[in-house]
């Protein structure tokens, strides 16, 4: 196995969802993703940040209940993980 590196000019793409920046590399060899949200701040910044956050995963959808959500994401093979910046 041989390294691919990046370049970050030419592989990754920029979009935007609404005023949000999109930055992202398609996945061209599996249907895995990995999702991530950063946030320019930390929980040391709004101490209510990351009981927000935690609270996810008490949510639901329309169809789905928290439980089922869950059990879709594990049947998927989708890990829901939360860091922090202090």
């Amino acid at each position: 196995i041989e390294p691919v590196f990046i370049d970050f000019n030419n592989d990754i793409l920029k979009s935007k969802l609404g005023d949000v920046d999109l930055i992202y590399k398609q996945n061209n060899e599996n249907q895995r993703f990995q999702m991530k949200y950063v946030i320019d701040m930390g929980k040391d910044h709004n101490k209510k940040l990351s009981l927000a956050v935690d609270y996810l995963n008490f949510l639901g959808t329309e169809t789905l209940s928290p439980t089922q959500k869950q059990q879709e994401l594990y049947r998927l093979f989708l890990i829901f993980q939360r860091i922090y910046k202090k």
